[in-house]
């Protein structure tokens, strides 16, 4: 069965790792990936929106994260964006 948990701080090395592989799985390497910059974007943002931003368990194994977040775009309302990553 599968559990969508709030990212908490022991979960960031995991979240980075599934980061850098949606780097090379979309861009074929990891060259732009930057993780300093990733976990400090990852903090604020999850401090905004916490149910957002979840970590996906089966059997006490992580095996993917969600990110979801509402984005700007000039005004029009309801806009929302999601990327998913797994292993």
């Amino acid at each position: 069965m599968l559990s969508f948990l709030p990212i908490t701080g022991d979960d960031f090395e995991t979240a980075i790792r599934f980061r850098r592989d949606s780097f090379i799985a979309s861009f074929g390497d990891d060259s732009e990936f930057n993780k300093r910059d990733y976990l400090t974007w990852l903090k604020k943002k999850r401090r905004r929106f916490p149910d957002g931003f979840v970590m996906v368990w089966e059997d006490g194994v992580r095996i993917g994260q969600i990110e979801c977040q509402i984005k700007d775009d000039g005004g029009r309302k309801g806009n929302s964006a999601m990327s998913a990553f797994t292993i």
